[in-house]
């Protein structure tokens, strides 16, 4: 049989264990991209939701329309909860191959179907692309 000081100790620590493994989940959520950039849109209207998953996002370069843009994902989001409708739009990347190659405003290359400069100009006259 217990007494009042050791049931005390007890659930103390049980909350104690409890406290760090919820603190561990949060930190693995808010270090996890594909959290970050998965969640509804009312999620990103509270404020301690932003707070959370800032530097991830602060730490992520946005792919834009703009070859040239300089910002990040958390000041491209910032920008879309503003109202900011002008400027680079983000591209959805989820699709592209490992190792896709940018060459305009929204055009990817992929390396795995890629038939080098000849087989490209093969291509232009008969107009049909090298079989891989």
């Amino acid at each position: 049989m217990q007494d009042n000081k050791s049931r005390y100790l007890q659930n103390q620590s049980i909350d104690n264990i409890n406290r760090v493994r919820k603190d561990r989940a949060i930190a693995n959520r808010n270090n996890d991209l594909q959290y970050a950039m998965s969640r509804s849109p009312e999620f990103y209207q509270d404020r301690d939701n932003l707070r959370d998953i800032k530097g991830i996002l602060a730490s992520t370069a946005a792919m834009t329309t703009d070859q040239n843009e300089k910002r990040n994902m958390y000041q491209m989001l910032m920008n879309q909860m503003k109202g900011g409708d002008k400027g680079a739009r983000l591209i959805d990347t989820s699709g592209l191959p490992v190792g896709a190659t940018r060459y305009g405003r929204t055009l990817f290359n992929d390396p795995a179907k890629s038939q080098g400069f000849l087989g490209d100009l093969n291509s232009f006259r008969t107009g049909k692309m090298k079989q891989q």
